[in-house]
């Protein structure tokens, strides 16, 4: 929680890129950047951690290496498990809320609604939606591999 603390996310501190042209493109990486930073910091991290064990435990012996990666991936499924856990329960909890007390309207029929299409519905539908949006409403051409 420190690190959230550390950054300004309050909405009604921020204001809006009004710039045009180069500039605005500017301003845009500029605050694109200021919250992506403490991913990428975080990233680089994790592959220097990755980094430092290759080369530290590849001079023991391969058994070795291989059962620090072994141990690193369980960990990391372990807290991507349990991160998704608590924060499935983060969303769920304020949104049970106010389905509950907007019984029969509109936010209780969005709030049952969202999770049943989300839970029927794989992420390659929503890849090949997202084609169809882009490449044929849009006029943007498809994406083609070779």
């Amino acid at each position: 929680m420190s690190e959230i603390a550390e950054f300004n996310l309050n909405a009604a501190d921020s204001k809006p890129i009004t710039a045009e042209g180069l500039a605005g493109w500017i301003a845009e990486a500029r605050a694109m950047l200021k919250l992506a930073a403490p991913l990428m910091v975080t990233q680089l991290a994790q592959m220097a951690i990755m980094t430092t064990d290759i080369v530290m435990l590849g001079r023991l012996s391969a058994t070795a290496l291989a059962a620090a990666t072994l141990g690193n991936t369980v960990f990391v499924f372990a807290w991507l498990i349990g991160f998704g856990a608590l924060l499935s329960v983060l969303i769920a909890v304020p949104l049970a809320a106010l389905a509950a007390t907007k019984r029969d309207r509109i936010p209780d029929h969005v709030v049952r609604s969202v999770p049943l299409v989300g839970l029927v519905c794989p992420p390659s539908w929503v890849g090949l939606w997202l084609l169809l949006v882009f490449g044929v409403h849009l006029g943007r051409p498809l994406p083609v591999g070779g």
